[in-house]
């Protein structure tokens, strides 16, 4: 008889930052003192925007010791997939190679998507961009997560594409409890990391951060 372990189900804790956070101090937040395991940082918007604080970040997240990770906020007709992406690519190569010396810190980054409203864009657009930015990354080997909300998602895309539902999901709903598997956006059947609230605090940060849960076995 082939006996069969079975896999518990737990959480790693994490937050997301950008320059809203403005000057971290990185000797206060820490894993031990913040109990958090990961730290995504925004690297860029649209065609152009490049986070002002995002090199650095992701530098002190890797020497910290957090499990680092990036995103981009997609806009939705003012620049293509293909030039976005090629923003976010480079921003992402420029902090990897920063960081190249911790070999740990760029075997399994975080890297994102973020999928959201924003003044003046095209939501005819959403399925079409998401689609094409996950094929420019997947040419680098990259698959990213979603960041996104189902009432927003199921909105704008009325059927996912495969290549979009093979990508993990990174969720946005603020409550106490799990979402279930009803409450996800369309072509998902789980979440992955789960973004429960924005009013969060940590060490070294003044203001609130974006709290975050990501699944693991243990």
């Amino acid at each position: 008889m082939i006996s069969r372990q079975k896999i518990t189900i737990g959480y790693q804790e994490g937050i997301d930052i950008s320059h809203h956070q403005e000057d971290i101090d990185w000797n206060q937040l820490t894993p031990s003192n913040s109990n958090k395991a990961f730290i995504i940082a925004k690297a860029t918007e649209g065609k152009t925007y490049q986070d002002p604080k995002f090199i650095q970040n992701y530098k002190n997240i890797c020497t910290a010791g957090f499990q680092p990770g990036a995103y981009h906020f997609l806009r939705f007709g003012s620049s293509s997939a293909k030039d976005q992406m090629s923003n976010f690519i480079s921003q992402i190569q420029a902090a990897q190679q920063l960081t190249e010396q911790i070999k740990w810190c760029n075997n399994n980054p975080i890297i994102a998507l973020d999928v959201e409203e924003r003044n003046g864009s095209d939501y005819s657009l959403v399925s079409s961009v998401v689609e094409e930015s996950v094929g420019y990354l997947k040419e680098i080997n990259i698959t990213p997560f979603i960041y996104t909300r189902q009432n927003f998602w199921d909105q704008h895309v009325q059927t996912t594409p495969d290549i979009v539902k093979r990508c993990p999901l990174w969720i946005a709903r603020y409550r106490s409890t799990p979402p279930s598997s009803n409450e996800l956006p369309n072509g998902w059947q789980e979440w992955t990391i789960w973004q429960y609230s924005s009013e969060g605090s940590v060490p070294g940060v003044q203001g609130k951060v974006d709290l975050n849960k990501m699944q693991c076995n243990i």
